[in-house]
């Protein structure tokens, strides 16, 4: 009977061995998924930092370039509004210039 329990207490004593070892194990291997998903999550924040970055970096440069043509509208519309303001002076002054002419051929 002794050999009997003395065999069973060497086979609790295995499993539990066996069950602390794969708790060890488990342990070790929920640390490492854990310490990965920190790592994943870290890198994930990061990039999405630069996508934020980049985004209001590219964000600020369309701004930029929309004002600068705005500028330029204006500025060619302003050149535009010149020219034809030159243009309709020098149509009147033709005009003014061809009654003239008119005048004088009537006169002579």
């Amino acid at each position: 009977m002794s050999d009997k329990l003395g065999e069973s207490y060497a086979n609790h004593y295995n499993e539990t061995e066996h069950l602390k070892n794969q708790l060890r194990d488990t342990r070790e291997k929920l640390a490492r998924e854990v310490q990965d998903r920190l790592d994943q999550r870290r890198d994930y924040e990061l990039r999405l930092t630069e996508i934020s970055t980049d985004h209001d970096r590219i964000q600020r440069e369309y701004k930029n370039v929309i004002g600068q043509r705005d500028k330029e509208v204006e500025a060619h519309a302003s050149k535009a509004s010149l020219t034809h303001i030159s243009h309709t002076q020098l149509l009147q002054n033709r005009s003014i210039n061809m009654k003239q002419l008119m005048e004088e051929k009537r006169n002579l």
